[in-house]
């Protein structure tokens, strides 16, 4: 799926804002995570806010490979594929 030049803008430009506030969009990220879905909580092991730095290191790599979906889909699909060896659910994708 190719986004439009504008949606590949729009979504360029709000990252802007979640760059400067990585921190704490990671940690409201997670707490929403955890409020809708509490069984996913056990996947995650070890320091929450080393789990925050790896969630902004894809988003930054997405965000930047925005104009080049071809590239950056295997990468995300085998991302998609080591989740369900850590206990991912294909339905807890699609929430």
């Amino acid at each position: 799926m190719e986004l439009a030049i504008d949606q590949r803008v729009t979504i360029k430009t709000t990252f802007r804002t979640v760059i400067n506030n990585a921190g704490q969009f990671t940690d409201d990220f997670y707490q929403k995570l955890f409020e809708l879905d509490p069984a996913v909580r056990p996947l995650f092991h070890g320091n929450i806010r080393l789990q925050g730095e790896k969630l902004m290191e894809i988003l930054t790599t997405l965000v930047a490979s925005v104009d080049l979906p071809t590239v950056v889909l295997p990468a995300v699909s085998a991302l998609g594929r080591r989740h369900v060896h850590y206990g991912v659910h294909r339905e807890q994708f699609l929430r």
